[in-house]
């Protein structure tokens, strides 16, 4: 879910100033392909898949207002009239904020935390229980030597043992609750929580 609470329909673009956005990167382009049907039809869109791509077009940041990506880096192009930064990604460290003009609003996207949770719980079962050393043999060897069961050593549990997690946002809010319930002792380090908007502001 690509969500912000910037209105940037309220920015005065002149009569002969057609808004213009880039969706930069493959996931951006798959996104702008889902979402054609949603975009206004005054919106003048270009897509690059390849972000490799902007040296052979360098004019599709000269003029764009927004940019929809989840990279962007200091070698790219100059994108001078940017207004708005809309991430694909829950994370925005792949885009280099120091390149971007100052005043920009930037927003990340939100709505598959509890794929992402799901994830580090599987990964965390897997690793407790020796998964992969355990079911790499026996497609090898069909043994099951490495087990337990063939006096290997033993698995391990979730099951009281602790998790760390920094950071509560939305993502951390979910592998909490789902460790909580594998009977886990979750610690939680964060920052003290501060009531920011939704986009924060390139200064």
């Amino acid at each position: 879910m690509l969500i912000c609470r910037r209105d940037l329909a309220s920015t005065s673009y002149g009569a002969d100033r057609q808004m213009k956005a880039l969706f930069l990167g493959n996931v951006a382009a798959d996104t702008a392909n889902g979402i054609s049907a949603e975009l206004p039809p005054s919106l003048e869109v270009k897509i690059l898949a390849d972000p490799h791509q902007l040296t052979r077009s360098p004019e599709a940041t000269a003029d764009a207002d927004i940019l929809v990506t989840n990279v962007w880096r200091a070698e790219y192009p100059p994108i001078p009239r940017l207004r708005f930064v809309q991430s694909v990604a829950t994370g925005i460290e792949l885009i280099d904020l120091a390149t971007l003009p100052k005043g920009v609003a930037i927003c990340n996207a939100f709505g598959h935390e509890t794929a992402i949770a799901e994830y580090v719980l599987m990964a965390m079962l897997v690793w407790a229980h020796r998964f992969r050393e355990i079911e790499a043999d026996f497609r090898i060897r069909s043994s099951w030597r490495p087990s337990w069961v063939q006096s290997g050593a033993p698995h391990g549990e979730m099951f009281g043992s602790t998790v760390g997690i920094i950071g509560l946002g939305r993502v951390g809010q979910e592998v909490a609750r789902r460790a909580a319930a594998f009977g886990c002792h979750v610690i939680v380090a964060e920052k003290e929580r501060l009531h920011l908007p939704v986009c924060a502001i390139r200064s």
